[in-house]
């Protein structure tokens, strides 16, 4: 009888290990995915917070505002990019 005791409880115990490390397992797989996809979005950001800052520069919104009409080179004359200027931005 206590053969079968001492059977059943490594039994328990084994069933209990090898669920233990399969959660493990799993686990991890998810952290690495999740370390991917956190790398990703970092790099989104960044390309979003570079875009951004391009888009926010002095120069960059004066063309806007002059293409649009909003003001021409009489408003702020030493605050708008010359009209000589290339529009690439460099």
């Amino acid at each position: 009888m206590r053969y079968v005791f001492v059977i059943l409880m490594l039994t328990a115990i084994a069933l209990g290990v090898v669920h233990l490390r399969r959660t493990q397992r799993r686990l991890c797989n998810e952290i690495r995915r999740l370390d991917a996809r956190h790398t990703v979005c970092k790099r989104e950001l960044w390309s979003y917070q570079v875009e951004s800052g391009h888009l926010l520069s002095p120069g960059e919104v004066a063309k806007r505002l002059k293409r649009m009409g909003v003001v021409d080179e009489t408003t702020f004359p030493n605050r708008l990019v010359p009209s000589d200027a290339p529009e690439g931005g460099e």
